[in-house]
């Protein structure tokens, strides 16, 4: 990264498409990723006893760019994840990459094949190009991508009605995206579209093991080193990221028949999560979406026989629905819920949700 910018500081003027204020230019992000190089070497050498990584800056500070400009990759042709890629990589009007390397030129105009088949809806042509894109990526050794072609496949097969296609291409976008290191809120999009398909296919246990995975590696959110408003605008997007997981493995786990769960899963995780995922969703202001994982608690928990807790799983689901205006959800729940109260000993209140209704 340090290398790329560095490179590129004569453009140093332009955007980089990033809203935080600090990365704004390619000056201003090479300025901080130099900052943050610097502290990193600093501790790494201290401990090391040598100056290996100082010496890596400098070599990175004194890149130059290729006499012979690098064709521009068309990231942007993947739906899923990259936005940070496709703006560094547009920061330079298209005469240099932030990466020393460049993908193989094949991929990308399969890529664009696809990409064209797939907004024509033509998705059953589109799949076998994602997919042969995918392994050419995988060949150059860009996993990420090889992931992100491999998830567009699945996307598609899923579109076609090709469940089991869909199924093992979701498996092998996943694999190759953990591999490649991509952010959560990427690998987040892909488990959830994945989710559904699993569930259809009889086969969650490696989804349900990897989003767990996923989910353990979310410590408490760190604002050290940001401003106030950066570290709430971060906080916002880990809290989505977390809560869209804990979402997504609930459903999973819900949708699983009890012999498909693995050893150590259960309904009351499942419960836990959706709830958690709920209140998660609320802080953010998403309604909608804490309604509905309210709403699969309240059905799980029922479902284990943990009526209080449904109970009010229930009406935090209804109430969600209410505010958010979302009238056949609305009628579901409170159908749920007055037959719960009642059954539980309280006509007063599913008289009170009646009249509401």
């Amino acid at each position: 990264m340090l290398a790329g910018l560095s490179a590129n500081l004569d453009h140093g003027e332009l955007p980089t498409g990033f809203r935080e204020p600090e990365w704004n230019t390619v000056a201003g992000l090479q300025a901080w990723v130099l900052a943050a190089a610097q502290g990193l070497a600093r501790d790494l050498d201290a401990r090391n006893g040598n100056d290996m990584y100082a010496r890596s800056i400098n070599r990175a500070l004194a890149a130059t760019r290729v006499e012979k400009p690098l064709a521009e990759s068309p990231v942007d042709a993947l739906d899923v994840g990259t936005e940070a890629t496709s703006a560094i990589e547009g920061s330079a009007e298209g005469t240099a990459s932030v990466s020393t390397a460049t993908p193989p030129t094949a991929p990308d105009s399969i890529l664009a094949k696809a990409e064209g088949l797939a907004a024509q809806q033509a998705y059953g042509e589109a799949i076998p190009l994602y997919a042969e894109a995918a392994k050419l990526l995988e060949s150059g050794g860009w996993l990420e991508r090889s992931g992100l072609a491999f998830a567009e496949a699945a996307q598609c097969a899923a579109l076609a009605n090709e469940e089991e296609t869909s199924h093992q291409f979701f498996t092998a976008a996943v694999s190759r995206l953990r591999t490649g290191g991509s952010n959560t809120g990427t690998l987040s999009a892909v488990l959830t579209a994945w989710a559904p398909i699993a569930a259809r296919m009889n086969d969650p246990e490696t989804l349900l093991r990897i989003t767990q995975e996923e989910l353990q590696r979310f410590e408490e959110f760190n604002a050290e080193g940001l401003s106030e408003d950066l570290a709430e605008r971060r906080r916002s997007e880990w809290l989505l990221e977390r809560a869209t997981l804990r979402d997504t493995f609930a459903r999973s786990l819900a949708a699983a028949a009890p012999e498909q769960r693995p050893s150590g899963f259960g309904l009351e995780q499942a419960a836990a999560e959706a709830t958690s995922a709920g209140e998660e969703f609320a802080q953010l202001g998403r309604i909608a979406d804490a309604a509905h994982a309210f709403w699969l608690a309240g059905k799980v928990q029922l479902e284990n026989g943990q009526t209080t807790d449904a109970l009010w799983s229930l009406e935090s689901a209804f109430e969600g629905f209410s505010v958010a205006q979302r009238r056949e959800e609305r009628a579901h729940t409170a159908s749920e819920l007055i037959d719960l109260l009642r059954q539980t000993g309280q006509p007063e209140r599913a008289d009170e949700i009646v009249a509401q209704l």
